[in-house]
């Protein structure tokens, strides 16, 4: 039996026979991830893969397993995989190698701002008094921007990235929710999503600038603990928005019922996928800025700063569709 991952990428094709042939194996998967593709593509473009997929649709009906949405939330703990992150985080990489240009270039145009961030990082002292950076650091400065940015751009970047991935997914339902026009209205609901997902960060900012030195490790270790459980809370939030627009109900507190109801489900989802993306925004940024502390250490504090936007414009299309498509297994809005 082939994997999911390899099914889901002939069904994305663009050859009819292969699109139909891999339909026809998903349904000897018979298990939810198989009968929440066959439900969505009951409104696919093809006629014939619409036939077979409702075909599918209705032997899962008959068989009494996964015959509707609350039987799909009723069953992810039972269907879903121990690797399910992992087997999430595959298809993600897939449907990014196969639409790259179009994923990257989203990602690039829109994160110019936060590119630009870190050659400025070791020009500041140019073009600014001396005088300035006795009260105001430029490791200090350069978070405040990097925080500045990610409060107001972050909703563009969701939006452009966000919708440029989920254009490639191969149920018609969800294509059409991509190609709808971005709006005032829209940035909006982004804006106020953004603001609670980004809590911890405002947190940690708050700590590094007014926190006394004896008391800071205390701060940050506890500080850590509580955005860890945070960020699960926070993860479904801005998919959400993309997946219904506009959303049916609030997000926020459609993220909190996930988080609240389905925590087991909601970690299974996204454990591994955090995991890898911490690992490598922590791990990168220090080995990326091993060259500045070992040779000049007056801009190790720049480095590890720069390596840790770097890395994180590089990963945001990875961690943007990785969340999206965790968010379609959890949410029935999805």
């Amino acid at each position: 039996m082939r994997e999911f991952g390899d099914l889901l990428d002939d069904i994305e094709s663009d050859i009819p026979d292969k699109r139909l042939s891999g339909l026809a194996q998903l349904a000897q998967i018979a298990d939810v991830r198989a009968f929440r593709v066959a439900e969505y593509l009951r409104e696919d473009r093809d006629p014939q893969v619409r036939a077979q997929a409702e075909r599918i649709f209705r032997k899962f009906e008959a068989d009494g397993s996964t015959t509707s949405k609350e039987a799909f939330q009723g069953q992810i703990s039972k269907s879903f995989p121990l690797d399910g992150s992992l087997d999430i985080l595959k298809v993600t990489i897939k449907i990014l190698k196969g639409n790259a240009s179009k994923i990257v270039g989203a990602t690039l145009i829109t994160s110019s701002l936060k590119i630009i961030l870190v050659p400025l990082l070791f020009f500041f002292h140019s073009f600014l008094p001396e005088s300035f950076f006795e009260y105001f650091p430029c490791v200090y400065l350069s978070l405040f921007l990097y925080l500045t940015h990610q409060t107001f751009m972050l909703p563009v970047i969701w939006n452009y990235v966000g919708n440029t991935f989920i254009s490639a997914y191969p149920e018609e339902v969800v294509r059409k929710e991509a190609s709808k026009p971005f709006s005032r209205d829209g940035y909006m609901v982004l804006l106020k999503a953004n603001f609670v997902q980004l809590t911890p960060l405002y947190l940690g900012f708050f700590i590094l600038f007014f926190i006394e030195k004896a008391k800071f490790w205390i701060f940050t270790f506890l500080w850590a603990q509580i955005s860890l459980s945070f960020l699960f809370f926070a993860l479904p939030t801005m998919p959400l928005i993309l997946l219904s627009q506009p959303p049916k109900q609030d997000p926020i507190i459609q993220s909190f019922m996930l988080f609240a109801y389905q925590r087991g489900n909601l970690l299974r989802a996204f454990h591994y996928g955090v995991m890898i993306w911490l690992g490598i925004l922590i791990l990168g940024s220090i080995i990326l800025a091993l060259p500045f502390f070992r040779y000049i250490p007056e801009f190790s504090g720049k480095g590890l700063v720069a390596g840790l936007i770097v890395l994180e414009t590089i990963l945001t299309p990875l961690w943007i569709g990785f969340r999206t498509m965790a968010t379609r297994l959890l949410s029935k809005e999805a």
